[in-house]
This record gives structure tokens, C-alpha cells and sequence, in this order.
């Protein structure tokens, strides 16, 4: 992953990181932002609406000013990437083994048949 050239340091764990590979993140603190970069190893964030800490290369939401990350799931319809807000899991009743996670975009398209119920949360 480094090389002996880049310029680049971690600022975690302050290894030289390929500028190629680098995530370049931006850092809230109080009232002022710096930007700062992470080798692939370290890009790991706690989620401010989870707790979990999260590879910053997942998907970031936007609400309002406030950018916050989630897990990011594929939607077994479209093939999609959707973070875990956006994801809902069909789970068949008499199944426990058998589910599908759907983003809520594809959810409005298919119906519900009886039998199958869905979860919004803790999949």
C-alpha cells in the first residue's frame, strides 16, 4: 500500500499512504472543519445515528447541513447500493432462513404477498 515516494501521511497511524489510495476526509470540530487524510486501514468513522463505526467509503447522507454515514447494503432487486436507512428486509413468516433486502425505492414498486412480513430495522 505505500510507497517511497508519496507524500501522503495517515494521520492515524501516520504510515505513508499512496495519494492514489488515501481517503480524504473532512474533519467537524466545534464551529471549524480541516481537511485530513486516512490510509484504507484507518478510514473507519463512529456513526453519529448508529454508533458503529463505519469505512468512510461507505455512503454518506446528507440532511441539511449535517453529513452523517451509514452501512451500505446491495438491494437484491435493482443490484443498487443503499445506505441502511434507505434498506428494508422481506422476511418470509414461516421461513427464518429466507430473506431479501429491497431499497425502499424497489419496496414501492413490489407488493407484499401474504405470508412474507417486512422489518425496517435490525436485519
Amino acid at each position: 500500500m505505500a510507497t517511497a515516494d508519496a507524500g501522503v501521511r495517515c494521520a492515524s497511524c501516520r504510515e505513508r499512504v499512496d495519494a492514489t489510495l488515501a481517503v480524504k476526509i473532512v474533519v467537524h470540530e466545534d464551529d471549524r472543519q480541516h481537511w485530513t487524510v486516512l490510509c484504507p486501514d484507518c478510514a473507519l468513522v463512529r456513526c453519529p445515528d448508529c454508533g458503529r463505526s463505519v469505512d468512510v467509503g461507505h455512503v454518506l447522507t446528507h440532511h441539511d447541513d449535517i453529513w452523517t454515514s451509514h452501512e451500505v447494503y446491495e438491494c437484491e432487486r435493482c443490484g443498487k447500493d443503499a445506505p441502511e436507512p434507505d434498506v428494508v428486509e422481506i422476511r418470509r413468516e414461516k421461513d427464518p432462513t429466507y430473506h431479501k433486502l429491497v431499497c425502499s425505492d424497489c419496496l414501492q414498486e413490489i407488493p407484499i404477498p401474504p405470508g412474507f412480513r417486512v422489518v425496517r430495522e435490525g436485519f
